[in-house]
Parts: C-alpha cells; sequence; structure tokens
C-alpha cells in the first residue's frame, strides 16, 4: 500500500508560523535594545569623563592661581618688611655713626685748644717767647716736656696725633731753622735726646715740603693753591718726638692750609671786633 502524507491542518500551521514571526522579531528587538543601551551607557561615560576632566583641570588652575597669589601677597609682605627693617638698621646704624664721629671731633677739638691754652699760658706775649739761639719772641719757641702732655690729651680725646706749628713768616725762616735745629739738638732737655739726622733732608737742614723730586726747601710763604697769606707753618714739636714730620710746611696743602687760613682770617675778625677768639679754634678741627 502507499503511505499518505500527514495531514496538517490550517490552524497548526499559522500558529507556528506566527510564533516564529514572534520570536524572530523579539530576538531583533532584543538586540536593538541591547545595542542601543551600550551607546547610551558609552555616551553617559563619555560626559561623565568630560566632567571628571573639565573639574579637575578647573580645580588646578584654581590651586596654581591661590598659590600664585598668596606666594605675591607674601613676596610683598616680606619686601616690604625687609625693606622697612633695612631702612630701620641703616638708619639706627647711621645715627650712631654720626653721634660717635661727632663725639670724637668735639673730643678732638677740646685736645686742640687745651694744648694751645697750655701753649698760650706759657707764652704769653710774643716779646716773653723762649729764645735758644738768641732770638726773642714768636716763633723762637718750644716747650720742654711737650712729648709727654700731648700723648696725655691724646688719650683723652680720641686723636692720634698732635704737632706744635708756630707760624713763620718769610723774613724769620733763616732764623727759625737755626733756632729749631739749636734746641733738636743742644737744648731739648726731655728724653731719649733726637738723633743727628733728625728732620734732615737731601738739601741738608731746614724747613720742607712734597716737591716733583722728593723733599723741597721752603724758601718763602707761597703756596701752589692761592693762599692769601705768605705765612710758613713747620712742625717743630710732635707727639712722638723725632718724627719724620718735623720741619714739614703743613702750609703747603690745601686742606691743612684752609683750615690754617680760616683761623688766622677768625683771629684777625675778632681783635678787630674786640671779640673773644675761643670760636676760631674751631676751624682746627
Amino acid at each position: 500500500s502507499v503511505a499518505k502524507p500527514k495531514q496538517h491542518n490550517a490552524t497548526e500551521m499559522d500558529i507556528t508560523v506566527e510564533s516564529s514571526v514572534d520570536y524572530s522579531t523579539n530576538t531583533s528587538s532584543a538586540r536593538r535594545n541591547r545595542k542601543g543601551g551600550g551607546v547610551a551607557n558609552q555616551l553617559r561615560l563619555t560626559k561623565t569623563w568630560k566632567a571628571v576632566f573639565t573639574g579637575r583641570v578647573v580645580f588646578i588652575i584654581c590651586l596654581a592661581a591661590v598659590a600664585a597669589g598668596l606666594g605675591t601677597a607674601s613676596w610683598l609682605l616680606f619686601r616690604n618688611s625687609e625693606e622697612e627693617l633695612g631702612e630701620q638698621q641703616f638708619q639706627a646704624i647711621a645715627e650712631r655713626a654720626i653721634n660717635g664721629s661727632q663725639a670724637i671731633v668735639v673730643r678732638k677739638r677740646l685736645g686742640t685748644i687745651s694744648m694751645v691754652s697750655v701753649l698760650s699760658s706759657l707764652f704769653p706775649k710774643a716779646e716773653e717767647g723762649v729764645s735758644a739761639s738768641g732770638f726773642e719772641g714768636w716763633p723762637f719757641v718750644y716747650m720742654d716736656g711737650y712729648e709727654e702732655v700731648a700723648q696725655n690729651i691724646i688719650a683723652t680725646s680720641s686723636g692720634r696725633e698732635m704737632g706744635f706749628c708756630p707760624l713763620v713768616y718769610p723774613d724769620q725762616l733763616s732764623d727759625f731753622e737755626t733756632h729749631a735745629y739749636d734746641w733738636f739738638l743742644n737744648l731739648r732737655q726731655s728724653q731719649p735726646p733726637f738723633p743727628d739726622s733728625v728732620a734732615n733732608s737731601s738739601f741738608g737742614q731746614g724747613i720742607w715740603q712734597p716737591g716733583p723730586d722728593g723733599r723741597a726747601h721752603v724758601t718763602d710763604g707761597s703756596t701752589s693753591w692761592g693762599s692769601p697769606y705768605e705765612i710758613v707753618t713747620p712742625i717743630l714739636q710732635h707727639n712722638l718726638g723725632a718724627h719724620p714730620a718735623l720741619m714739614l710746611n703743613l702750609h703747603f696743602n690745601p686742606t691743612r692750609g684752609v683750615m690754617i687760613d680760616n683761623i688766622i682770617t677768625c683771629v684777625n675778625q675778632s681783635i678787630t671786633n674786640g671779640d673773644s677768639i675761643d670760636h676760631c679754634l674751631g676751624g682746627a678741627v
């Protein structure tokens, strides 16, 4: 016999087809949903990462700005503090230095006045000057024990050296040189005695001043800087005794020469006006 094919009714076949269609549709939908969800998640992650990155950048910028601001403020504060402190310290040091310098100048001036007072007391009048070689009156004077007295005055006046320089006029130069060397070598009583070569120059004995070729002999009262006074001021006595500067004409030097001229002018004006000459001694310091 011949087998007959199995017969399916229409209803079963429709159900099968519809089920297949529904499964395919659901599967495709699920795949699309999964794909769409992944893209959305990826977009959300990207946005989140960008936001975090942007926040970090903004934070770093703000932190740098704050650090820069604080650093600048601190630098300005410290700079101003250092400037103020430096100025205060400088002013304090300068004030102390000025006060100390003024005190030293005052002591030196008082020391000079003290020595002038001693010499003035010894020889109050020109005609009462002690003569070494037959000369009378100023400038032919000297003071025994000058070194000891000058050393004591220097110790109390913050000085270094002190010398006695009488005013000598040009017509007195030769006689004064005779007087000076007679006192150096014969009449001086203080110890130790001066050596025979004391105050000697290449030209021999005499008043000297620096010249182009060494010591130059002073033969008149002229100066290279135009002093109105023709005078010579040789160092006759020095606190150190036989000092190399003995017989040096201090009037040749403009700095000292101007001070000497100021004293002479002040004394002349004071005598003319009948005033005291004590204030004139300030020009010697």
